[in-house]
């Protein structure tokens, strides 16, 4: 499968998952430690927002050498834990004690992932061609 479309299912996937959990909390009124149901959609989410970041970042080097696309990829999911860490961390310092404003960063993340998902569904896709020459 091609990383083009790897990240497009998985930022779908994961973006659908993180935003799911924040509508089932929402709807039950808060978070509830024993849910299965939001524990599914945070790991759906989880997986599918860090799949999605390392398919995009090889799909952005798709031209370059494998080493280049492996370096794209883990720079693609370290970016976005260190954004979800200090956006963590920035609302966390905000006062109150709401669920809300702990789990805004993943329902933010989800949206981000949906979206960037349907964008890149609906780019035109270029041709990958072999890596060039070193």
């Amino acid at each position: 499968m091609r990383a083009r479309t790897v990240a497009i299912v998985a930022g779908l996937v994961g973006g659908i998952g993180w935003m799911g959990k924040i509508a089932v909390m929402a709807a039950q009124g808060g978070p509830d430690e024993d849910s299965l149901v939001e524990a599914l959609a945070f790991f759906a989410g989880l997986g599918g927002v860090v799949i999605a970041a390392a398919a995009f970042g090889a799909y952005i080097g798709r031209r370059d050498s494998v080493g280049r696309r492996v370096v794209y990829a883990v720079g693609a999911v370290v970016a976005v834990a260190v954004i979800v860490g200090l956006g963590q961390a920035g609302l966390s310092a905000l006062p109150g004690d709401s669920w809300v404003r702990e789990e805004a960063v993943f329902g933010i993340a989800g949206l981000v992932a949906f979206v960037a998902a349907i964008v890149l569904m609906r780019s035109r896709p270029e041709t990958e061609g072999p890596p060039p020459e070193m």
